[in-house]
């Protein structure tokens, strides 16, 4: 059995970007959010980017706003890719199946997909 899954909780970097369902297509809801790692100067944040798929994309759309705090779980994958110079950079992917909105996003839960 293979089986990869991630926890994260962070801030949104700016607002989601919502894509309406469309013929047999579901709607999506694709963010970044930053996590971050240590306390002051020698903090640093990693970023994941997240697609939320489904009734929980419309049922948190308009909760995913910049700065707020949300707690995702889902399938993670690497992503390579070219940074603007032209070398190489990878990402992390999160496709969530479940988010939890903080307390300053209404606190409210999605169902899951």
């Amino acid at each position: 059995m293979n089986y990869l899954q991630l926890t994260a909780a962070g801030r949104l970097t700016k607002h989601a970007k919502y894509f309406a369902p469309n013929g047999d297509k579901k709607a999506m809801a694709a963010f970044t959010i930053a996590v971050n790692r240590g306390t002051g100067e020698s903090a640093t944040a990693s970023f994941i980017e997240v697609e939320l798929r489904g009734k929980a994309a419309e049922s948190t759309n308009q909760y995913l706003t910049g700065g707020k705090t949300v707690l995702v779980t889902g399938n993670v994958e690497a992503v390579a890719f070219a940074k603007n110079d032209g070398t190489p950079g990878a990402s992390l992917k999160l496709y969530a199946y479940d988010v939890v909105l903080g307390a300053d996003a209404a606190a409210k839960s999605a169902d899951p997909v």
